[in-house]
This record gives C-alpha cells, sequence and structure tokens, in this order.
C-alpha cells in the first residue's frame, strides 16, 4: 500500500497504526493495485440506504484498482471522458475502536445538524482523526501540526468540516483536498462520513474527489460538487 503523496511505501506495521486509511485514487499512477469487484456494502455492516445515493445519469461504473482487506469493498463512477474525476461509495471493511466510534457518536449527539449544517470546531475535528482515516483526511492541520516541506506534514488541507442528515442518517462531510509534502494541491475531495448503524461503529463514506489543476474544467471537480452535495439529501 502507498500513501498519498507518493512518498514512501507504508509498512504493514505502519498500516495497522493506521488502519482508518481511505484509498485515494489516481493519484500516484493508480498505485492502489488488487481489484473492487464486491458489492458497496459487506454483509457484516447493514446499510441499505447508502447504495441509493446514485451517480449522476449517466456516469459510467469505473475499474478503478482497489486493494480489497477483509470485507472493505468500493463502487466507483466516473462521467464520460474524465475517468479522473469520481464518486466514490466507500466501506472499510471494520468498527472504529470504542473511543473513536464514542468520539464520533457524542459529536454527532451534540450537532445532530436536524435543521441545518453544523460546523466542527478544530478540537472535534481532531477528535475524528481516526473516523476520517488517521492517514487520509485525518492527517490534516488539526491533527497534524508538522509544517509542509518534510514527509510528516499533513496529508490533507481540510477547508470545513460540518455534521449533516445525510438521508436520514447522522454523518460529517468534509471538504478539501490532498497535498503533497510542500502543501501544494494535488486532488480535490469532498466526503460524507456517515454512522450508518447509530453506534458510531460503522462508517460508511460516499466522497467526490478529482484534479486539483483540472477542477475548473468543465465536467470537473468543481462543477460536479454542487450536483454531489445534492444528491447527499435528495
Amino acid at each position: 500500500m502507498f500513501d498519498l503523496r507518493n512518498r514512501e511505501s507504508v509498512s504493514p506495521s505502519e498500516k495497522s497504526a493506521a488502519d482508518e486509511t481511505r484509498p485515494s485514487f489516481n493519484f500516484v499512477d493508480l498505485s492502489i493495485e488488487g481489484r473492487r469487484n464486491e458489492p458497496l456494502l459487506a454483509s457484516t455492516s447493514p446499510n441499505p440506504n447508502l447504495a441509493e445515493i446514485a451517480p449522476p445519469a449517466g456516469w459510467i461504473k469505473s475499474k478503478t484498482p482497489f486493494s480489497q482487506a477483509g470485507n472493505s469493498s468500493l463502487e466507483s463512477f466516473s462521467p464520460p471522458g474524465n475517468p479522473d474525476l469520481t464518486i466514490n461509495h466507500y466501506y472499510r471493511g471494520h468498527e472504529l475502536n470504542d473511543q473513536a466510534a464514542e468520539s464520533f457518536r457524542n459529536i454527532l449527539e451534540k450537532k445532530p445538524a436536524t435543521n441545518q449544517e453544523q460546523l466542527l470546531s478544530p478540537t472535534e475535528i481532531k477528535a475524528l482523526s481516526q473516523v476520517f482515516g488517521q492517514a487520509s483526511v485525518g492527517d490534516n492541520q488539526y491533527s497534524n501540526s508538522t509544517k509542509s516541506g518534510t514527509s510528516a506534514a499533513p496529508t490533507f488541507e481540510l477547508d470545513v468540516a460540518y455534521t449533516k442528515q445525510i438521508r436520514g442518517m447522522p454523518g460529517v462531510v468534509v471538504e478539501g483536498r490532498f497535498v503533497d509534502a510542500n502543501g501544494t494541491p494535488q486532488r480535490e475531495f469532498i466526503g460524507a462520513f456517515i454512522d450508518s448503524t447509530g453506534t458510531g461503529k460503522v462508517v460508511q463514506e460516499v466522497y467526490l474527489e478529482g484534479s486539483s489543476s483540472d477542477r475548473a474544467n468543465a465536467n470537473g471537480f468543481l462543477t460536479n460538487r454542487s450536483q454531489f452535495k445534492r444528491s447527499l439529501t435528495d
């Protein structure tokens, strides 16, 4: 498995320590190997509502390589003519540990977003690093104070995080981008982390991701971001 900034290969021990990693695609020459032919939801993680978040009409199911581990599963879709831009449905294949699940559940109970989205504080964002993926979106400027310019700098630059009701289920939406070791934007991201069982332990993810350099192109990330956000509630 590779990290998200084309640095060094992640050792098995590092992977174990950051076992919440969410896959990112087309970032290191599609270096995440494997296959992704499993259904969206593992049988051990029931959540029929998530499958109803469909991609836009005409989008094509991608053939993105995916290293499947255990019960993890992934489905990706791209618009015609732009395979780099993907809407992804991902389940990491295991439950969060008790501490991470409690943090997730407590924040969702404190800010249920019943009537409108509720912004998270820096402290709350840091507390959700395992929910977001410690080697992925969770490795951001709030959880990692290392300055850019070294391999230890944050993987993700987080613009905003807020709670939101997603098809009747509580979750947190994160907007931002993956960056390289110098802080240069690489991949734009908006994604929902959904508490699919009400326990805080089972996280389902739906996210839109695309190249930062092409984000303003017709049919690029910015063009599709609003439609993706609407799909979380429509």
